[in-house]
């Protein structure tokens, strides 16, 4: 019966994903294994998400980036084929892309800002969001910033924008966008950052 005769074996199908060192190549044929087996068993999504959340907040600060981006890419790749059950784990992954978001290492806030790209993409008007608001201080911090990298600081404030970008179409999507303008029109608020930050690129 293999793995997927039994519902309960979802953390030996998670694991499989992850290579043997941190600097390994995430195993796609088991990802593909993994969104498989949520498909057949959507009510397991919230155990894997939890168990990915749990990974990354395990990894992050024992600097293991390498495995902290394939729990990332695993979320993603349940994101896209899981979409119908975003319900059972869109909680945990905002959380996850906050977790980055707020680390130093500008590689993780990049990728934790085209994940949230990939995540809006997918969304259509019923989607029951979490709370987003606190990515718009993010994604206006990446496009100000001053990294003394060149290349670096213009990856940062390039995914900055497109963070900007999606946070907006979601906005949109769900027909908030005019109620969140008129809300937030106190000049200290981050919110009010959004036209300086795209006007500073």
């Amino acid at each position: 019966m293999g793995i997927y005769g039994n519902s309960k074996k979802y953390k030996k199908v998670v694991e499989a994903v992850y290579p043997s060192t941190p600097d390994g190549e995430i195993q796609m044929a088991n990802v593909g294994k993994l969104v498989h087996f949520c498909e057949l068993f959507p009510q397991k999504l919230l155990k894997v998400a939890v168990f990915l959340e749990k990974r990354v907040s395990s990894d992050l600060p024992k600097q293991r980036l390498g495995y902290v981006a394939v729990s990332l890419r695993t979320y993603n790749e349940l994101i896209r084929g899981c979409r119908k059950h975003l319900t059972f784990f869109s909680v945990n992954y905002v959380r996850v892309l906050k977790m980055l978001l707020e680390s130093d290492h500008a590689e993780l806030k990049i990728l934790a800002a085209e994940s949230f790209v990939g995540f809006a993409e997918v969304q259509d008007e019923t989607t029951q969001f979490p709370d987003l608001e606190a990515f718009v201080g993010f994604f206006v911090d990446m496009c100000q910033n001053q990294n003394r990298i060149p290349e670096t600081r213009l990856q940062l404030r390039l995914a900055g924008l497109k963070g900007l970008r999606a946070y907006i179409s979601i906005l949109d999507l769900v027909g908030e966008l005019d109620a969140f303008l008129s809300r937030h029109i106190d000049p200290a608020s981050s919110k009010t950052r959004i036209i300086p930050a795209i006007l500073d690129n």
